[in-house]
């Protein structure tokens, strides 16, 4: 049974038998209403989780491509071999 406040009396209704208050039939949009605005309290909490996760984990990637780049770098700068010194230039042929 779907019950919401009547909208012209505040007193509780239901879908089945309207408004005991004022006599009002049944308001099935007003009911809808009271039964989105539960919703959209439950959606508001997993938008505000859905949110903490993404921002932990988008933290965790920003930290390993930094970690990732950082290794690399070292990677590339041991692979490298040690610049020879370049010759003197011999006298002119």
């Amino acid at each position: 049974m779907t019950s919401y406040p009547c909208p012209a009396c505040l007193t509780e209704a239901s879908l089945e038998s309207g408004c005991p208050g004022c006599g009002r039939p049944p308001d099935p949009v007003a009911a809808e209403v009271i039964q989105l605005d539960a919703q959209i309290v439950e959606l508001t909490g997993q938008a505000e989780r859905a949110r903490l996760a993404y921002a932990d984990v988008s933290t965790q990637l920003q930290v390993a491509r930094q970690r990732r780049a950082r290794l690399a770098a070292q990677v590339w700068a041991s692979a490298r071999p040690a610049p020879v010194p370049a010759r003197p230039a011999g006298p002119p042929a």
